[in-house]
C-alpha cells in the first residue's frame, strides 16, 4: 500500500459469521474511526456512528457506508488505526454472538 493514498467511499461495520450485517439491535454500533498514521483519535479521517444508521425502509445499516461526491476523496496515510466501541444490548444471559468488523475501502486516484 502506498504511504498515502484516496478513499472514493468506505464501509465500517459488523458482522456475524453468515457476514450478515448486524444492525442495532443486537449491537449498538457506538463509533468507528479509521486513524491515519502518526495521529490521534481527533484526527480520524473516516468514521461511522450508528446515528447514521437509517430506518429499515430508508436503508438499515446501508445508509453507514460513506460516499463522497464525485471529484471528492478522503486522503489517508498509511498506515492506519482501527478505534472503535460497540455495546451489545442484548439480555445479560444471551446466547454467545461472533461478530466480526469489517472495514470496506474503495481506493480511487487522488
Amino acid at each position: 500500500m502506498p504511504p498515502e493514498f484516496a478513499v472514493g467511499s468506505s464501509f465500517l461495520q459488523f458482522v456475524d459469521n453468515r457476514s450478515a450485517i448486524l444492525d442495532y439491535p443486537p449491537l449498538h454500533h457506538h463509533h468507528t474511526h479509521l486513524i491515519p498514521a502518526g495521529g490521534t483519535l481527533a484526527d480520524h479521517a473516516i468514521h461511522t456512528y450508528s446515528d447514521f444508521q437509517c430506518a429499515e425502509a430508508q436503508g438499515g445499516a446501508g445508509c453507514l457506508a460513506g460516499f463522497h461526491p464525485p471529484g471528492y476523496v478522503r486522503m489517508l496515510k498509511a498506515p492506519v488505526s482501527l478505534y472503535l466501541e460497540m455495546n451489545d444490548v442484548r439480555p445479560r444471559d444471551s446466547a454467545t454472538l461472533h461478530s466480526w468488523v469489517v472495514v470496506g475501502l474503495n481506493i480511487v486516484p487522488a
